[in-house]
């Protein structure tokens, strides 16, 4: 963790001072109906910036064991507050803000995991997942339900659908034209086109087989946490989970570094001292 910490950092701020200084395109956007200007500083588009810094923030305060002191707080809100101001991404900010709750309830949550059990707990998860993949496929614009989340989903239920609608899931996954806003275009985009819900896109970019597999490694993930009473590492594979219904980078290593727990040697020796009295409670 300390060495994703330190690569993406470090990349990170070269990227950010080359954009600053001219050197790489700074890409400025803004929504519709809205005078506010988004900006990447030097990432593809806001919105990957700050899930840049979510995956950072993430990987700080799990390294920290969900443990923060009054000072790291106060850093932590003045990084979400200017990642807001700056690229403008609602659903990021609402994530990162989701990370110190868990700092701030972290005993609550102990006990809640301790209690519901990795089955339970690996259950909820996939009813979570294909959630994320019965919306966009059941989405219809004359729903006002399905409408308004929508809204709120930043039309991901719309793209989703229509990836539904165009293209069947393949067994070993297909490649699929998309148009995106990332980048610098010489002229506006007429055919937008971007699935940006990981689970939508693994099934239908990377097939029903990379489907059940990332299944697998997520349950199977959250099952050696639970059983190991490493909570604090379940608190982060969980934010990864809500994380990937708004974003598209599950299978990129440099934003999912949970993944490399699956080639880990996991033991109960990493956990703090007051996890055991979540046990004795239970007895």
């Amino acid at each position: 963790m300390k060495t994703f910490i330190l690569a993406v950092s470090s990349v990170m701020t070269v990227t950010i001072l080359s954009s600053i200084f001219n050197l790489i395109p700074n890409i400025e956007v803004g929504r519709s109906a809205s005078p506010v200007l988004r900006y990447s500083l030097g990432a593809l588009y806001p919105t990957d910036f700050a899930a840049r810094v979510f995956c950072l923030i993430l990987a700080y305060v799990a390294l920290k064991k969900f443990i923060l002191s009054l000072p790291e707080y106060i850093g932590i809100i003045a990084v979400i507050f200017t990642i807001n101001l700056v690229t403008d991404t609602r659903l990021d900010t609402i994530l990162m803000i989701l990370i110190l709750v868990c700092c701030i309830l972290k005993k609550y949550l102990e006990k809640l995991i301790a209690y519901l059990g990795s089955k339970k707990i690996n259950l909820l998860i996939l009813l979570f997942i294909f959630i994320n993949i019965i919306l966009p496929y059941i989405y219809t614009p004359n729903n006002v339900i399905l409408r308004k989340l929508d809204n709120l989903l930043s039309t991901r239920l719309y793209f989703g659908n229509l990836a539904f609608k165009n293209y069947n899931v393949d067994l070993l996954g297909q490649y699929i034209y998309q148009v995106g806003n990332g980048g610098i275009h010489h002229s506006p985009i007429t055919n937008y086109f971007f699935i940006d819900v990981s689970y939508v896109r693994i099934l239908m970019m990377q097939g029903l087989v990379a489907f059940i597999y990332t299944l697998f490694l997520i349950c199977k993930n959250s099952s050696n946490f639970i059983e190991n009473k490493l909570y604090f590492y379940e608190f982060m594979l969980l934010m990864v989970v809500l994380s990937a219904a708004i974003d598209h980078h599950f299978w990129e290593i440099s934003f999912n570094f949970t993944l490399l727990a699956t080639f880990s040697k996991l033991t109960c020796s990493e956990r703090n001292l007051d996890y055991e009295g979540i046990n004795n409670s239970r007895n």
